[in-house]
């Protein structure tokens, strides 16, 4: 079987995700022939995520042709095997109280073959995106065999799977209580009320679970201050459409109650410059504030989905793979926090002896807000965090300056206009 065209038509897209669809495909064909297409990815293609996807889709595609691999691998295998003492080598995994079965009982040929279909049965469920399947039928290949820990193609499987470094993916996959974290998600709602305060330098049980257990929405905005692309990266896998809505409309409420408590100052302010100005006679400006209160419901989301929208657009143009639903629900994750702080600033601001201390304050939660956000679409995107601040930076600032070219045109049209309209009225007769 030869490449589809529809494949090779892939392979020339200048968008790395639809590249990486494409090896996706190859890897499932079954057809070793196909190799010669991953080996040009592994080879040529300037994404290096990429062609680290395709050496892990050539591993795949070898071993599903047969037990056997070829005597020569013309691609690179994507976990390089590490030497090790034979002494240290008697103590690899898995430990006797982490398995179900003890790593000297003896494997059949039968139950060796069944394990290795189950670990490529396990990297095409992840393939596809079904991480739940994909993680029981590594478990399953797991229990029939423990040996396929010391296999090099089963430990990056495992790494693959879980988004761990391979050592302690195969550490959690062996040992029970984390393996039934893993396979059951609604386990993780039992440890979630005391992960909120880890030990100093100790990551928290519920950050520690991928991709199978949840963590509620609520708990993710309280972790505010301790979002690293790591966290980012752990959540990516229960990114949903109701959570950022949810999200949206926190921010909306959080806005508009920002917005009444700083204009109440500001209109306090107001009323005493116009009581000196007109004499006493203070204009009701309260259907002003309200016709703003009323606009913000609907301008808001507008603007949150918009800003994602451009935000999106930059990464894209400078590598991004990741989708419009991670980018807008991270974005989601991180504003309620940060409009919820910029909130409470607002009430110390009123405060004269507070007010630099609260703008202060807020210059630093911008700042580290920036920096949240850098984290986060690094996690979505898997870029650099150059690449990431240019899709951040560039994309406004070429609508700036397109904005400022179009209302420059637009006000030498209307001075013109005006000018036509002064010369034609000097003109005429008296």
């Amino acid at each position: 079987m030869h490449v589809a065209e529809d494949w090779r038509k892939q392979l020339q897209s200048d968008d790395p995700k639809v590249r990486a669809q494409a090896v996706k495909a190859i890897a499932l064909s079954g057809d070793q022939a196909n190799l010669k297409y991953l080996k040009e990815i592994v080879e040529n293609d300037p994404n290096p995520q990429l062609r680290e996807y395709a050496k892990k889709a050539a591993r795949h595609l070898y071993t599903s042709g047969g037990s056997q691999e070829p005597e020569q691998s013309p691609i690179p295998q994507p976990f390089p095997p590490r030497e090790k003492p034979k002494a240290e080598r008697r103590q690899e995994p898995p430990e006797p109280d982490s398995s179900k079965e003890p790593p000297s009982k003896k494997v059949n040929q039968t139950e060796r073959t069944n394990a290795e279909a189950k670990v490529q049965r396990a990297l095409a469920y992840h393939m596809k995106g079904q991480t739940q399947k994909a993680l029981k039928s590594y478990v399953q290949g797991l229990d029939l065999n423990p040996y396929l820990v010391e296999d090099t193609f089963s430990r990056s499987v495992a790494g693959e799977i879980t988004g761990l470094n391979p050592d302690i993916a195969i550490q959690k996959l062996m040992d029970p209580e984390e393996r039934k974290i893993l396979l059951n998600p609604k386990a993780q709602t039992q440890v979630e009320d005391s992960s909120l305060t880890p030990p100093p330098g100790k990551m928290s049980k519920s950050e520690e679970i991928e991709p199978g257990g949840e963590i509620p929405l609520v708990q993710i905005w309280l972790r505010f201050f301790k979002m690293t692309e790591e966290f980012f990266r752990r959540i990516l896998a229960q990114a949903n459409t109701e959570d950022t809505l949810i999200s949206v409309l926190v921010y909306v409420i959080a806005s508009m109650l920002s917005f009444l408590i700083s204009s109440f100052g500001q209109l306090q302010r107001l009323n005493n410059v116009l009581s000196e100005e007109l004499g006493g006679q203070i204009p009701n400006l309260s259907p002003l504030f309200l016709g703003v209160l009323i606009s913000m419901i609907f301008l808001t989301p507008l603007s949150f989905y918009f800003g994602v929208g451009i935000q999106y657009l930059g990464m894209r143009v400078f590598g991004g793979l990741g989708t419009f639903k991670q980018h807008a629900y991270i974005m989601g994750m991180i504003i309620v926090p940060m409009t919820v702080l910029s909130l409470g600033l607002t009430i110390p601001a009123l405060v004269p002896v507070l007010n630099c201390i609260a703008g202060l304050a807020g210059l630093g939660l911008s700042i580290f807000s920036i920096v949240i956000m850098v984290r986060g679409m690094q996690a979505v995107h898997n870029l650099s965090t150059g690449q990431t601040i240019a899709g951040l930076i560039v994309p406004p600032l070429v609508l700036a300056i397109i904005a400022g070219c179009l209302f420059s045109l637009l006000g030498s049209a209307l001075m013109a206009m005006l000018g036509n309209m002064l010369g034609v009225e000097g003109s005429l007769p008296q």
